[in-house]
C-alpha cells in the first residue's frame, strides 16, 4: 500500500492507487507513477496528494514532481528522494587523490544519507572536488572510479563496481525473446581508437569488428595517468563502441527465469551477424497487480546522469569568491587557488622541485609577490613588490649545504647571533667606508648611548686599520692596535679618580721615544733639544768645556752661562 505525507508532516494510507509503476534504472532514473481517486477509502489522503508531498513505498520515499488533476482524479509522477539531494550543496573542496569511502563520506556529509562501498577498491583523482550539490558530486565519484550506485530503502545508498551478476543464458532476437520496442543505433559506431599517456605513450587499438565495418576512428583519449600500453590499452577496450547500440524491451517472463537490475546476458542479433553481451538498464514492475515486470536489455555504455543535475551541477564564476584548479601529471602535480582580481596562490610539486608562490594584485598600487623553491640541493625565497612606475623591491635568501646569502636592503636580526669565524662587512675589493652603529646611531662614547660594548676574546683582540699604499712592497701600510687580555683598558666615565702607579717601571729608559743613553754618552743632539718643560719650551743645559760655565738655552735662544764653583 503506498503512504502520502504531505509538507505539513501529516501522513495517510493511499488504498485506491491504480496503474502503479515503478521504474528503476542502472545510475539513472528511479521514479513512480499511479492514478489515485477521490473514493471513500482516499478520503483523507486524496488532499495530501499535492505537488512536492512524499509517497513511501516498501521503504523508498517518492517526492511527487508532476501532477495532473482531472475532476476527482490525479495522475502522479513522482521522483525518488535520492534526487532531493540536487538542493544540497556541499562548500569547500576534497579534490585529490582519495578512496571512494572517502568521497562518499564528504559528499553526504550532513544528508541524512548512508552509504555501503560492496566491492570498489583502490584510490581515483578527482581535481577540485566539492563546491557542488550531492548528486553531482556522486556522479563525479561514479565517473572517476567507474561504479555504479543502487539506491536502497531507509536512505541508504549501495556501491558496486557493477550493479548485478553475469547469466550463462544466451537470448536470440526473433527467437526466444518477444520483442515489445527495440532499438538501434549506430553513430557511436567506431573500430579504431588511439590513446595518448603520459611521457610520449601512444597506443591504438583496432577492434576485432574492424573486420565486419571498416576502419573508423572514434575520438582519441588523452590521459596522462597511464604509463604503461596495457593499462592505456584496457582503458581503449572500454571506451570504444565497436558494436551497434542496441536497447531491446521485453517482458520479464518470457525470458523464463528471474533477472535483476544489472544483470548481464549474451544476445545474438542476426540482421548485423554479431552476438554481445547485454545487460538489464532498466527494470519496470507493477505493484499491486499480476503483470509480470518489463526489462530493457541493452549495450549502451550508461553513466550517472539526470536531467536535475545538469541544471544545477555548474556554478556561475561570477558568484564564487574563489576559484581553484588542480593539475596532475606523472612529472608535476599543480594546484592553484585564486582568489577574483586579487590574488592567486600556486603549490607546484616535482620530483626534485616544490615551489610556493603567493601573488597580490592591486591594480591602484602594483603588484606583490612572494615565493619559496625547494630544490634537492638549495631553497630559495624570494619577496618583491612592483609599484605602479614599475619600480620594483626584493629581498632573496638563498640556502644551500655550504652558503646562506641573504640580499635585501635592510637586515634585521634580533635575538643571539653566533658567527663562529669571521664576520665580513663589504666585498671583496670593496673600498668604500663602513660603518658599525651601536644601538642609537650614537658614538659609543655619546652621552646618549647609555647601552655597553663587550668584545670578548679567549686570546688578543686587534683593531686594525689598513690603509692602501701601492708605493709600500707589501701594498698597503696602517695602524695596528692590541690590546692584550692580559691587562685592562679603562677609559672614559668610568677612568680612575688618580693616578695609578706602575708596581714596574718597564721601559722607563725611554724619553720622547729616545733612550736614555743619548743624554749621557753620545752627545747626539737633536736640533738642540732633549727636554721640554710643562709650559711646552724646548731647554737645552750644557757645561761648555772651555770656560767650565753651565750654559742655558730655552727655544733655541742663549739664555746665558753661570760660573760653576
Amino acid at each position: 500500500m503506498l503512504v502520502v505525507t504531505s509538507l505539513q508532516g501529516q501522513t495517510e494510507p493511499l488504498p485506491d492507487a491504480k496503474g502503479v509503476e515503478v521504474a528503476e534504472q542502472v545510475n539513472g532514473e528511479y521514479s513512480i507513477k499511479f492514478v489515485c481517486s477521490n473514493t471513500e477509502n482516499n478520503r483523507y489522503a486524496y488532499p495530501l496528494v499535492q505537488e512536492e508531498s512524499i509517497v513511501e513505498l516498501d521503504g523508498h520515499e517518492f517526492r511527487i514532481k508532476q501532477m495532473n488533476e482531472v475532476r476527482t482524479s490525479k495522475e502522479v509522477h513522482a521522483q525518488h528522494i535520492f534526487f532531493d539531494l540536487v538542493d544540497h550543496y556541499q562548500e569547500g573542496t576534497f579534490g585529490g587523490t582519495h578512496t571512494v569511502d572517502e568521497f562518499f563520506s564528504y559528499a553526504l556529509n550532513g544528508t541524512g544519507w548512508t552509504f555501503e562501498n560492496v566491492d570498489v577498491t583502490g584510490g581515483a583523482f578527482i581535481p577540485n572536488f566539492g563546491e557542488g550539490n550531492v548528486v553531482a558530486l556522486i556522479r563525479q565519484i561514479c565517473d572517476a572510479f567507474g561504479c555504479e550506485i543502487k539506491i536502497e530503502p531507509n536512505r541508504h545508498i549501495k556501491i558496486y563496481k557493477q550493479i548485478g551478476t553475469d547469466k550463462d543464458e544466451q537470448f536470440r532476437y526473433k527467437h526466444n525473446i518477444k520483442t515489445i520496442k527495440k532499438s538501434v543505433d549506430t553513430t557511436k559506431l567506431a573500430t579504431v581508437i588511439k590513446g595518448y599517456g603520459a611521457n610520449g605513450l601512444v597506443v591504438e587499438y583496432h577492434s576485432p569488428n574492424e573486420a565486419i565495418y571498416g576502419t573508423r576512428y572514434a575520438e582519441p583519449i588523452k590521459d596522462d595517468q597511464y604509463t604503461t600500453a596495457e593499462s592505456l590499452t584496457e582503458r581503449l577496450k572500454q571506451e570504444l563502441v565497436d558494436v551497434p547500440e542496441v536497447s531491446i524491451e521485453l517482458e520479464l517472463s518470457q525470458l523464463g527465469f528471474d533477472v535483476e537490475l544489472g544483470d548481464r546476458v549474451w544476445v545474438i542479433y542476426e540482421p548485423l551477424g554479431i552476438d554481445f553481451q547485454t545487460r538489464v538498464m532498466e527494470i519496470k514492475r507493477y505493484p499491486f497487480t499480476k503483470r509480470s515486470p518489463v526489462v530493457t536489455l541493452s549495450n549502451k555504455k550508461r553513466v550517472f546522469t539526470d536531467i536535475l543535475t545538469e541544471t544545477k551541477v555548474d556554478i556561475e564564476e561570477n558568484k564564487k569568491e574563489t576559484r581553484s584548479r588542480i593539475e596532475q601529471t606523472n612529472e608535476r602535480i599543480t594546484m592553484e587557488v585564486e582568489r577574483i582580481d586579487e590574488s592567486i596562490a600556486t603549490l607546484q610539486i616535482e620530483a626534485d622541485n616544490i615551489q610556493l608562490s603567493v601573488q597580490s594584485l592591486d591594480n591602484r598600487m602594483g603588484q606583490a609577490e612572494a615565493t619559496l623553491t625547494l630544490h634537492a640541493n638549495e631553497i630559495e625565497q624570494r619577496v618583491t613588490y612592483t609599484d605602479f612606475n614599475g619600480n620594483e623591491i626584493a629581498s632573496r635568501i638563498n640556502q644551500t649545504a655550504t652558503t646562506v646569502t641573504i640580499e635585501a636592503s635592510k637586515i634585521n636580526l634580533n635575538g643571539i647571533t653566533l658567527v663562529n669565524s669571521t664576520l665580513r662587512i663589504g666585498e671583496t675589493m670593496d673600498w668604500g667606508s663602513k660603518e658599525l652603529i651601536f644601538r642609537d646611531n650614537a658614538a659609543i662614547n655619546s652621552p646618549q648611548n647609555t647601552e655597553s660594548l663587550e668584545i670578548w676574546s679567549i686570546g688578543y683582540v686587534y683593531l686594525n686599520a689598513d690603509e692602501v699604499r701601492f708605493d709600500s712592497p707589501y701594498g698597503y701600510t696602517g695602524t695596528i692596535v692590541n690590546l692584550s687580555t692580559a691587562g685592562g683598558i679603562i677609559w672614559g666615565a668610568n677612568a680612575p679618580y688618580s693616578v695609578q702607579y706602575a708596581s714596574s717601571a718597564g721601559n722607563a729608559d725611554t724619553l720622547d721615544g729616545y733612550h736614555a743613553s743619548a743624554f749621557s754618552f753620545s752627545g747626539h743632539s737633536h736640533a738642540g733639544t732633549y727636554v721640554q718643560d710643562r709650559f711646552g719650551q724646548y731647554l737645552s743645559i750644557y757645561v761648555d768645556d772651555a770656560t767650565g760655565d753651565l750654559v742655558v738655552y730655552k727655544n733655541g735662544v742663549n739664555m746665558g752661562r753661570a760660573q760653576l764653583i
